[in-house]
């Protein structure tokens, strides 16, 4: 794997080894479980699951536009529903089922327009997608979660318009409860793992993944400060760690990490793409103790 350097101030990092400060900030730290608590729960996800070649077939014929002749064919049936409201924050998929891939969301009170079709066993509404280049995705038809209506509300959102909060609030779910499917499906390829007060490496995701499975897998109580309470440039002894990592990168968010295997600390480095979505592009390491040792 290849090495690299941090940028400039990583290397003002590596020559003020013996600049720490006199006492760590005491950072107000919230444990984030697998279903964190907040406002509204995270409705956009960006780790996707991959369908079958069956669940591929069925995705591809569900976003054509039916015929009468073949509804029967694509499992559908014709409804007089113009929209549907969503009770709680909702997913909307590429097919009527929970193994196809998500592609936005209906936040509680917003509407999708239903597209004149719902499945035939009347468990999911088919609705106009919110991204380019697909004619129909489905949301559930639980009554439990959707709701029928004449009028329309606000728009659906899309996968690349979901906030840092919400990221944040993913990624570190994903973290906290070791669910390493997820945390690779958010990975960027590659990625960055810079060591404190010494050098970087960019590994493949795979590579990296495994790397990151030795410093969380042995830790019982990995806490995750994604109120951002910590002042992470006093961690850091003076440097913002958004301004570590050279100019192509667009980083986006910073989240301080403790807990993990021989009290080490990390921050975990979440970046924009060119599009707006967003994606975990790297992690600091403070190993031996964590950034105060």
């Amino acid at each position: 794997m290849p090495k690299l350097f941090l940028g400039a101030a990583l290397l003002f990092l590596l020559a003020a080894c013996n600049a720490f400060p006199a006492a760590n900030p005491t950072p107000f730290i919230i444990v984030v479980t697998a279903t964190p608590e907040a406002t509204r729960a995270p409705v956009v996800t960006f780790f996707t699951p991959t369908p079958s070649p069956t669940a591929r077939a069925t995705q591809a014929a569900a976003n054509e536009t039916p015929r009468a002749s073949d509804s029967a064919t694509l499992n559908l049936k014709p409804t007089d529903v113009k929209y549907v409201r969503a009770k709680q924050d909702i997913n909307i998929r590429k097919g009527p089922g929970t193994n196809f891939e998500i592609v936005g969301g209906v936040y509680a009170g917003q509407t999708a327009q239903v597209t004149g079709y719902k499945s035939a066993d009347d468990g999911w509404w088919r609705v106009v997608c919110p991204i380019d280049g697909v004619t129909a995705c489905w949301v559930s038809a639980d009554p439990a979660l959707t709701e029928e209506t004449d009028a329309p509300n606000v728009s659906p959102t899309k996968s690349a318009d979901a906030t840092v909060e919400t990221f944040t609030r993913q990624l570190a779910a994903a973290f906290q409860s070791k669910n390493y499917d997820a945390l690779r499906q958010m990975m960027g390829d590659p990625f960055t793992i810079g060591y404190w007060r010494s050098e970087g490496t960019t590994p493949t995701r795979d590579e990296a993944l495994a790397q990151i499975k030795k410093w969380v897998e042995p830790a019982n109580e990995i806490v995750i400060d994604v109120a951002g309470k910590t002042d992470q440039t006093k961690l850091l002894d003076g440097t913002n760690p958004l301004h570590m990592w050279g100019p192509n990168v667009s980083v986006a968010h910073s989240v301080y990490v403790t807990g993990l295997a021989d009290k080490s600390e990390a921050l975990l480095i979440i970046a924009k793409r060119a599009d707006g979505s967003l994606y975990w592009y790297g992690m600091l390491y403070a190993g031996n103790g964590g950034f105060a040792h």
